[in-house]
């Protein structure tokens, strides 16, 4: 092709000046010598330099605006100016870097030498991965598969500044959890740039909607099975659940070991957490009910209360210890047991269906009523038949006085009156009789008494003494 000198014009004969496709051929054919100018019918289009030119000065400009076009700062490298300022550059890797004059992956966006704003596919380990930085610090929002310097394959959303800890939000894609999200946090004031981190987990949104509140490992065993509604709230709160369902835990440990259990509330740390198949128990204060394991249908509210029961059912114990006792008498196996008050106890770890009002210090039970009602209907009863012992059992009797002087130091010197109770047994082997309940042996180093039971005996000696009073009268007529 030709040669041509400035201010010639070319024409295709027919409307336009001059082709692309002809234009094209033309620019292509040779390095002009100098400024070429292409004009059509309606103005000036280009003007062309042998230079690289500047961002003030582009090598290709528009006439009549000499600041704004396309230079070359450097060896393969294309820039772009506006204004007499550089906007846009694509380098010698294929980086395209708009407001950077050092663009570091292939789309990236910031200011004029931090590489800051949007960075994309950049090179693990170099601080980058897919990145939004902020443009007034080194912060920034890091979209990478796995935590930063990590090599898990799901997907995260991460804070990033360096060498300080990250927050983040992780979308699970693969495996057992798979369509679960999770939020973390790192506690950790600094990091090696580059480091992998484990941040901890703070909370999670399972794939079917649970949401779970935690800093660490709960709910994390929980099958299919029990998915669906169980609610977690602290550090390894339900952490072995496969099966259960409809439970709640709050607090860290809070039924930590139950598996197939359902239908549990646990409040507070370690509250059920030796539970595994446990049903329909509630506890409601630090380790209550901590060493429960299959025991059902238990409440206990109270710090410690019941700690000690395993496999007891139908147990409910309310107050400071209740239900558990320092060195004996805690409920393990015992079942239908109340225990009411602090430290309130049984009168062994096994006795079922007895309710305990207040520790051994207790000493006085008030009430607006003097009496308690219980069931005596004949129809819930039988084998009816007069009580024998009577005026002769009454006779072996021994009333005192005494003051308390407990050896567990709960009464001392508080005055009293009453019975022995290994008086009362001895009374009722030397009459030949023996009275349900007058003395109890549960606890053969705490012997208890009721002294309600010797009620029907005194009646029965009464009557015995008006025979005898009313034979005497008859005599004596």
């Amino acid at each position: 092709m030709a040669n041509f000198t400035a201010g010639t014009s070319f024409s295709d004969g027919v409307t336009n000046d001059v082709t692309a496709l002809k234009l094209n051929a033309l620019v292509a054919d040779a390095v002009p010598t100098s400024n070429l100018s292409l004009t059509s019918t309606t103005g000036t289009i280009g003007l062309f330099s042998s230079g690289t030119g500047t961002a003030a000065t582009p090598a290709i400009q528009p006439t009549g605006d000499t600041n704004t076009g396309i230079f070359f700062p450097a060896a393969d490298t294309i820039a772009f100016s506006e204004g007499g300022a550089e906007a846009m550059r694509i380098n010698s890797s294929g980086n395209v870097g708009i407001g950077s004059t050092g663009p570091q992956a292939v789309l990236d966006l910031g200011n004029a030498s931090a590489g800051r704003g949007i960075t994309w596919a950049g090179a693990a380990g170099a601080d980058r991965y897919n990145s939004i930085f902020s443009s007034y610090s080194a912060a920034a929002l890091v979209l990478s598969s796995g935590f930063h310097g990590s090599t898990s394959a799901d997907s995260y959303i991460s804070s990033y500044t360096g060498t300080q800890g990250l927050a983040g939000i992780r979308f699970d894609s693969f495996g057992g959890d798979a369509g679960t999200i999770r939020f973390f946090t790192d506690a950790a004031a600094s990091r090696t740039a580059g480091g992998a981190v484990v941040p901890t987990e703070r909370l999670r949104i399972d794939s079917s909607g649970n949401v779970i509140i935690s800093s660490n490992k709960s709910l994390v065993s929980n099958g299919a099975g029990g998915i669906a509604s169980n609610t977690s709230f602290g550090s390894s709160a339900l952490a072995s659940n496969t099966t259960g369902n409809r439970n709640t835990a709050s607090g860290v440990n809070a039924l930590t070991a139950n598996t197939t259990g359902s239908q549990n509330t646990a409040s507070a740390i370690n509250a059920l957490f030796s539970n595994t198949t446990g049903n329909r128990n509630t506890a409601s204060g630090p380790s209550a009910l901590h060493s429960n394991t299959t025991g059902s249908e238990n409440t206990a509210s109270g710090y410690i209360a019941l700690f000690s029961n395993t496999t007891g059912v139908n147990n409910t114990a309310i107050g400071f210890q209740a239900g558990y006792g320092v060195g004996s008498n805690s409920n393990t196996t015992g079942a239908n047991n109340t225990f009411i008050g602090n430290e309130s106890v049984g009168a062994s770890a096994t006795a079922d269906n007895v309710i305990t009002l207040g520790n051994g210090s207790i000493a006085t039970l008030r009430c607006q009523v003097t009496a308690i009602t219980a069931l005596s209907d004949s129809r819930d009863k039988k084998d009816i038949q007069p009580l024998s012992a009577g005026l002769e059992f009454i006779g072996k009797l021994r009333p005192v006085s005494f003051v308390w002087n407990t050896r567990d130091k709960a009464k001392v010197n508080i005055p009293d009156a009453g019975f022995i109770a290994q008086e009362l047994l001895v009374a009722q082997e030397e009459a030949g009789v023996t009275i349900p309940n007058l003395v109890s042996q549960e606890n053969p180093e705490k012997l208890e008494a009721a002294y309600a039971t010797l009620i029907p005996v005194l009646v029965q000696a009464i009557k015995e003494l008006k025979a005898k009073v009313e034979s005497l009268e008859q005599k004596n007529k």
